[in-house]
């Protein structure tokens, strides 16, 4: 795991077994994969782990990762991305909903609302995507999503 400028941070690792994560104790997450952002992107995919920011690097899009839901340290370091917006996809689950809604409102808060949503298949994440349902997959503005959520 590594800062902006490329220093490690830690070594998290991911149980093969089930969906369980581990970082370094105390450690405050950072944003995973900032630091081989381009200097500009056009829209900055959200998602919450390192397997679904590869296979979006696979669909060539840009973006981050979470190492979850995410945190308010997270979301400030996302106001320093150089963008001009936002697709969130977050996994479609209880906690991806809900964190999706958090994220959202605190983008709205700092005055980014070019904001949208990766409407993903029920109980699939980014990474579980063929890539034929990864292109056919709407994006939507946030106050659509919000609708139905």
């Amino acid at each position: 795991l590594r800062d902006r400028d490329r220093m490690c941070l830690g070594v998290g690792r991911r149980s093969i077994l089930e969906k369980r994560y581990e970082y370094p104790s105390g450690m405050i997450k950072p944003v995973y994969g900032v630091y081989e952002l381009p200097e500009y992107i056009r829209y900055l995919w959200i998602v919450e782990g390192p397997f679904n920011l590869w296979s979006l690097s696979g669909w060539n899009k840009t973006g981050v990762a979470l190492l979850g839901t995410g945190t308010k340290h997270q979301y400030i370091e996302l106001l320093d991305i150089d963008c001009t917006g936002y697709v969130l996809a977050l996994d479609p689950d209880e906690a991806g909903i809900k964190g999706t809604k958090k994220l959202i409102e605190f983008l709205k808060e700092n005055r980014r609302y070019d904001i949208n949503v990766a409407l993903l298949p029920k109980g699939k994440d980014i990474n579980d995507l063929t890539h034929e349902e990864f292109s056919q997959m709407q994006v939507v503005p946030y106050y659509m999503w919000q609708k139905n959520n």
